[in-house]
């Protein structure tokens, strides 16, 4: 499992392509599938990009305009007082 995460880590990092054409890949069978003479491929080294941020979305208006009214409902409701406060008083 380790090696499989860590070879996806690596492979994030490259764009791979086939180095010899689909044709001369050839496999032979036993328990598991594997290639004739290997899989010749090339690595070219991704050019980092910057993100784009993300478009705001109806949900987000949504998700905003709830804020909005849940803050706005607590702020216009009285707090409730203890009893010993209404004793007092």
């Amino acid at each position: 499992m380790e090696a499989a995460v860590t070879l996806a880590m690596v492979l994030r990092k490259f764009d791979l392509s086939l180095d010899i054409k689909p044709e001369d890949v050839g496999i032979y069978t036993g328990a598991t599938i594997h290639t004739r003479n290997g899989l010749m491929m090339k690595a070219k080294k991704r050019v980092p990009t910057k993100a784009v941020p993300a478009r705001p979305t109806e949900a987000d208006d949504v998700n905003m305009n709830v804020a909005k009214v849940v803050e706005e409902t607590s702020m216009s409701t009285p707090t409730s007082t203890s009893t010993s406060e209404r004793i007092s008083a």
